[in-house]
């Protein structure tokens, strides 16, 4: 008798081993008709419809009597369990009983519980829409159940537990880049949308370089490539791979972002001549895109750029601003060319201007010679004497003397009182030389008292105010 409950509780550990691994998981493609269809990889597309579908059952569970409870679970990249959704028969006042129960705070937009109920073969699972999936969701799910079996008819309720477990790859594709470009005279950016359209195109003279930069976003493709293409010099044809020399092209590092992965490559062209003559429905295009090799999968439009380049000879006129400093600096120097020249017109008609209009009002300058000459009735410049004095007296003179040669038209103008006409004989009667007489006060002595008259001094007689030879 001892050895026969031996054996059971043997056979008992064997038959809980055996079916501790009944439970698959499995992945389906859900479209908008309901239709289904297994798939193994799931690549993320953020303008579809449809849904994927995570699925757990029983798989070749036998003398399965009735489960208990089971529930899906995802597995964090550390490890740790986050229950998705449950199901249980036990207690009908708890959640998921008989029915799919999904847990709050999954954090995943427009999840769905799924499955059926069934004591001896129940499913439960989740839908999720593809445009929620990222590579975030590429984690491991798993499912566990606890379940009675009866190895016969007659024989007692034994317990049972199955897990399964299966990783999800979620597979991010190329999904941008972003092409920049330099003139590598100035090093400047080429602003967009300058070089994105063949109607907006760069302008490069003959021997200037450009430098091509492009940014690629690539998914979850850590092996992808940035390749080039160059328009072909013949009209018409199709673009052509373009391999630059080694030291014209400048490969940047795969590096991660999150779940996804990013590349830099660079290359440089010298504009050449044969470029230069290319018709205006074949200009210069450079254009980058990405490429996974081992893969035909077609990747989106956004995942190539063109680049569109107008290339000048040195004398032949350009219709916009070249590219030497950034796109924008070309109109500025432009601008400032025009403006300086504008300027100048502008100055030389106001001298002209000015020049006509004194004209007309009749302003004119002559010189004394000219002023005399051609007035009759201007007396002519005063001779005196030469004093043979000296000290104060003959510095007086002097000063006098610069004066009156200085202003000598000013002063017969201004201070001439009287008639300066020789007619009557007589020459100034009565004038006087007030320019001389300002100053009468020079000739006193140091106690105030005069030292000499200043007629005499000057020679001038007193009584006819005549020029004399001086006392």
């Amino acid at each position: 008798m001892k050895w026969i409950v031996l054996f059971s509780c043997v056979l008992s550990v064997l038959i809980s081993r055996v079916y501790s691994q009944g439970l698959i998981i499995e992945f389906f493609r859900q479209t908008a008709n309901n239709l289904t269809s297994p798939v193994n990889e799931v690549v993320v597309d953020s303008t579809s419809i449809d849904r994927l579908q995570i699925v757990c059952k029983i798989n070749g569970i036998s003398n399965i009597v009735k489960f208990n409870n089971i529930i899906l679970n995802r597995v964090t990249s550390t490890g740790s369990q986050v229950p998705l959704v449950t199901m249980q028969t036990d207690v009908s006042t708890r959640p998921g009983y008989q029915t799919p129960y999904l847990y709050p705070g999954s954090g995943i937009t427009g999840i769905q519980a799924v499955g059926s109920f069934s004591e001896t073969d129940p499913t439960i699972g989740i839908s999720i829409p593809f445009s929620s999936l990222s590579c975030s969701n590429a984690d491991s799910y798993n499912c566990t159940m606890s379940y009675g079996y009866a190895a016969g008819p007659l024989d007692p309720l034994l317990p049972g537990r199955a897990e399964g477990t299966k990783n999800l790859t979620v597979s991010v594709q190329p999904n941008n880049v972003d092409l920049r470009a330099f003139n590598q005279s100035s090093s400047l950016p080429i602003q967009s949308p300058t070089g994105t359209v063949a109607t907006n195109m760069a302008h490069f003279m003959i021997g200037q370089v450009v430098k091509l930069t492009c940014k690629a976003n690539l998914g979850t493709r850590s092996n992808g490539l940035i390749s080039w293409k160059k328009s072909n010099i013949v009209a018409g044809s199709d673009m052509a791979n373009y391999i630059p020399n080694n030291n014209e092209r400048e490969e940047g590092q795969v590096v991660a972002n999150g779940c996804q992965f990013e590349k830099t490559d660079s290359i440089m062209y010298n504009m050449t001549d044969q470029d230069a003559i290319r018709t205006s429905n074949n200009p210069l295009q450079f254009q980058c895109y990405i490429s996974i090799p081992g893969s035909s999968a077609l990747l989106p439009e956004t995942t190539m750029k063109n680049f569109f380049i107008k290339v000048y000879n040195v004398n032949e006129p350009t219709t916009g601003g070249l590219a030497t400093a950034g796109s924008g600096d070309a109109g500025v120097i432009a601008g400032a060319v025009i403006g300086s020249l504008v300027g100048i017109v502008i100055i030389v008609l106001l001298v002209y201007f000015l020049w006509y209009r004194r004209r007309a009002a009749g302003d004119d300058y002559t010189t004394k010679e000219e002023q005399g000459a051609s007035n009759p009735n201007l007396a002519p410049e005063p001779q005196y004497a030469q004093s043979t004095k000296k000290g104060h007296e003959n510095r007086a003179m002097d000063e006098r003397t610069d004066s009156s040669h200085r202003y000598a038209n000013d002063s017969y103008d201004r201070k001439d009182r009287h008639d300066r006409s020789d007619r009557n004989g007589q020459r100034g009667v009565g004038r006087r030389n007030l320019a001389l007489d300002d100053d009468d006060e020079d000739y006193h002595s140091r106690d105030g008292s005069p030292t000499m008259n200043h007629s005499t001094h000057m020679g001038i007689d007193p009584e006819h105010g005549g020029i004399g030879t001086g006392v």
